[in-house]
């Protein structure tokens, strides 16, 4: 499985994370220059390129009705942590 890390995790956790999740290939949004780019954009763009789950700390992501939509129509899976900076 491919998770994309979104660009409010922590980008010290990607490393991290792969060590635990030997089968999973790990990208930070920062690795792939997305970085600014917006919500929708990103859940588009990270299932063409394979993603199959976003990690987010971004608490509001989902009271936004239109990036509900954009998520379930990328097909991803969206997790979101509770880790602080």
């Amino acid at each position: 499985m491919e998770i994309l890390l979104d660009e409010d995790v922590p980008v010290p956790l990607g490393p991290l994370l792969q060590r635990l999740l030997l089968n999973h290939l790990i990208k930070h949004a920062q690795d792939l220059g997305w970085k600014g780019k917006k919500d929708s954009y990103v859940f588009a763009d990270a299932r063409r390129h394979g993603f199959e789950a976003i990690v987010t700390n971004d608490k509001g992501q989902l009271s936004d009705p239109n990036l509900c939509a954009a998520l379930r129509k990328s097909g991803m899976h969206h997790i979101r942590s509770d880790m602080r900076r």
